[in-house]
């Protein structure tokens, strides 16, 4: 429907998008924010950690602004994991700064073990040039419940 009775459609999606009058949390600080977040276990945190302050230290990006959270989940055995790094997106040179530590940053933890298992953007390369067998599966399935590609196109790693 291009409207509800009331409202505009775009009156709606200005509604759906902006379900807070509160900007998000993470963009108080800078007004930006680059997640990196994935599973691990718990034991391999610590070394995960060092490595992204690591890779921080190394790209000029300042440790004590980086965001770490981790959950343990299925009682312990695996946790998510997730990097936050804050940034002013109307600093170019900071843009610039933080995608190239978000790239360098989701190679190294992806090649230390870190799972991407939400991967899209450029995870889904990293993730799916891994394991070939499994990406052709998901081709298989997709085309038998969308043989025509017009659910998400482009959103799997194909």
């Amino acid at each position: 429907m291009p409207a509800v009775p009331g409202a505009s459609g775009v009156q709606l999606q200005k509604v759906i998008l902006n379900t807070s009058r509160d900007p998000y949390w993470k963009l108080d600080y800078q007004g930006g924010c680059q997640d990196i977040f994935f599973v691990t276990t718990l034991d391999k945190t610590p070394e995960l950690v060092r490595a992204m302050h690591s890779m921080a230290e190394e790209s000029g990006y300042p440790t004590s602004d980086i965001g770490v959270y981790v959950q343990p989940r299925h009682q312990g055995v695996n946790c998510h994991c997730e990097f936050s790094l804050p940034y002013d997106p109307e600093d170019r040179g900071q843009v610039d700064r933080i995608q190239a530590l978000y790239t360098k940053a989701s190679e190294t933890l992806i090649n230390q073990g870190a799972l991407f298992t939400r991967p899209y953007g450029i995870w889904a390369n990293m993730a799916f040039n891994r394991d070939a067998h499994s990406t052709t599966l998901l081709k298989k399935i997709k085309g038998i419940f969308d043989p025509n590609g017009i659910m998400n196109p482009g959103k799997l790693c194909f």
